[in-house]
């Protein structure tokens, strides 16, 4: 930039002697030395201003890239949840409640709401997006004699395994008897998808009334 001005000057002075002179040769000699130092004045302007604008536009080229590529690495590293198990999980499995909801499952009576001996149990199903299946039994949980309702605690605990993206819970109700059993199973399972996305302990709440025999309540976990 130094240069520059030093160059502005002397066509300045020039300019200045050209406007003083009175000989018709000197005046020729300094007007194309005016001249000469115009034109290079003003290309070394010219190159200097292009040069300052590539510098520019090439530091916020890169500082842009480097910011979108800061911005795709916190994308992806916070990315981090699938709709499937990415690591082998524990569920936490609870049956709750129970109460026979139809009269006279041993015929003794159109309005005995207590006459059933259930058995329950569950079968827990946990498919992947390939609709691969790995199944788990709770094997029996309740075992009751004549009685219409039931609320306590009965825990399963099993292993789901990786790449699960459903768990479907189907119980199964039998009705013990002397001679056969009678199964009161109402045929519903019970669904919770993109199994992926659930936090640690986020409890999910379930319920059977489908078959009009009974109601059964629980819940479960994975951790």
């Amino acid at each position: 930039m130094k240069n520059i001005a030093l160059k502005f000057a002397l066509v300045f002075a020039a300019a200045l002697a050209l406007s003083g002179c009175t000989d018709d040769s000197s005046f020729e000699v300094l007007e194309d030395t005016y001249d000469e130092a115009r034109e290079d004045a003003y290309a070394d302007y010219r190159s200097t201003i292009q040069s300052l604008s590539s510098s520019s536009y090439s530091s916020a080229t890169s500082s842009s890239s480097s910011s979108s590529s800061s911005s795709e690495t916190e994308s992806s590293s916070s990315s981090s949840a699938y709709s499937y198990t990415i690591e082998t999980k524990t569920i936490y499995f609870k049956l709750y409640s129970y109460e026979q909801t139809s009269a006279s499952w041993d015929g003794t009576s159109s309005t005995n709401y207590s006459d059933g001996d259930p058995e329950v149990s569950f079968e827990i199903h946990c498919i992947s997006a390939e609709r691969d299946t790995t199944t788990l039994s709770t094997g029996l949980l309740l075992d009751l004699d004549n009685v219409g309702s039931w609320s306590g605690s009965v825990v399963y605990t099993g292993t789901v395994p990786v790449g699960t993206q459903k768990i479907s819970i189907c119980p199964e109700v039998i009705d013990e008897d002397t001679f056969f059993d009678d199964t009161r199973t109402s045929g519903y399972c019970f669904s919770e998808t993109d199994i992926g996305y659930l936090e640690d302990y986020e409890t999910i709440s379930q319920s059977d009334t489908s078959g009009g025999y009974y109601a059964l309540y629980w819940s479960w976990y994975l951790y």
